[in-house]
């Protein structure tokens, strides 16, 4: 899983290792969006590949930071 989050790019695999927090605006400026577009990207990966006990225990998680490592400390 970490491999592939890796191969879809850089960016991609930080929104696992930081905490990225949803806004409440509309996402006007670039970077917030290029941001919110990369962890959309990386928790679809990772709740893509979960069976349906798992993703009950992480849909209510909104960064991929906070569902990796629920899912990493069971």
């Amino acid at each position: 899983m970490e491999a592939y989050l890796m191969s879809l790019g850089v960016d991609v695999w930080n929104s696992v290792l930081v905490e990225y927090v949803v806004p409440l605006t509309p996402l006007i400026d670039l970077d917030r969006r290029k941001n919110y577009v990369n962890n959309a990207k990386a928790k679809n990966v990772i709740l893509f590949d979960l069976n349906q006990l798992e993703l009950m225990n992480v849909m209510h998680c909104h960064s991929t930071k906070w569902v990796w490592e629920k899912l990493k400390n069971g």
